[in-house]
């Protein structure tokens, strides 16, 4: 009898034991490589920056983060993880550094994670596409990096943008409700906010979508604004602005000489694939 409640106890000291070990492994982390770059006096550039294939050492080739604890001996970072392949990561972000420095826009795909092979089939297939041009493609991003000033052109298409359009002005909308109430309740903040009223007023202007008038509509033979069914004067105003400025540039006449520029390369890459004849 003794010996069953000195194996019932051990056993259950075996199973805390082993729970207590689940609790203390920490989750795994997941990093990326980043531009680290400022565009401070940069000139503009009408040229796209690419980076080529990146070799990376065998020895750090991973996904786990590989530290130098000795100078003969390495660690495996087993909880500390890249959430793409580490020579994507460095030449995304050598194309960025380069990129900011040398006023390139940068461009980037919205999608639900940063790894080349996150999205549904119509962005995979955008991906593809975008790595073939010459663009300065940094690849996917998330909905976290929409305001993080990681690219200048954010790629997709015309539903989500438009969900996210909208969800984003909603926001704003709510924020500025939101402070006008905490603003008003004592009148210390009134006088604070009375100080700061020249701040307030160029933060609504940036925020304001009426300020840019609408977005130009793509794929047509000509210059489209699309603006909200509820513009105001001051909207149907700025989009008059923004589809005059595309017309001086001559913006849909570069659109359709570089689109027809990436079907050739897109023609002449899939005619010099090399053909694959069964064995006879």
């Amino acid at each position: 009898m003794m010996a069953r409640r000195i194996a019932h106890v051990l056993s259950l000291a075996l199973v805390a034991a082993a729970g207590a070990g689940c609790r203390a492994s920490a989750p795994a982390r997941f990093y990326t490589l980043d531009s680290t770059a400022t565009a401070e006096g940069a000139p503009p550039a009408s040229y796209a920056v690419a980076v080529g294939p990146v070799s990376v050492p065998p020895i750090v080739d991973r996904p786990q983060f590989v530290v130098q604890v000795a100078p003969n001996r390495i660690a495996l970072e087993e909880f500390n993880r890249w959430a793409a392949p580490l020579d994507d990561n460095i030449a995304r972000a050598v194309a960025g550094n380069l990129a900011i420095l040398l006023g390139t826009p940068r461009v980037a795909l919205l999608s639900i994670g940063t790894e080349d092979m996150k999205g549904n089939e119509l962005t995979l297939e955008a991906h593809r596409l975008l790595k073939q041009t010459d663009l300065n493609f940094l690849g996917n991003i998330d909905g976290h990096d929409l305001f993080s000033n990681r690219a200048d052109v954010i790629v997709t298409d015309a539903f989500v943008g438009n969900a996210v359009l909208k969800a984003c002005e909603s926001t704003a909308r709510l924020v500025g409700h939101w402070l006008k109430e905490e603003l008003k309740r004592n009148p210390l903040r009134m006088l604070g906010a009375l100080l700061a009223v020249g701040a307030f007023k160029a933060l609504k202007r940036k925020a304001d979508p009426d300020e840019y008038g609408g977005a130009v509509l793509l794929g047509i033979n000509g210059i489209c604004v699309k603006a909200h069914g509820a513009s105001s004067p001051n909207a149907a105003k700025n989009a008059i602005r923004v589809a005059t400025e595309f017309i001086e540039c001559q913006f849909n006449e570069h659109l359709v000489e570089e689109t027809k520029k990436f079907h050739d390369k897109v023609q002449q890459n899939t005619f010099a694939q090399p053909t694959i004849e069964a064995a006879s």
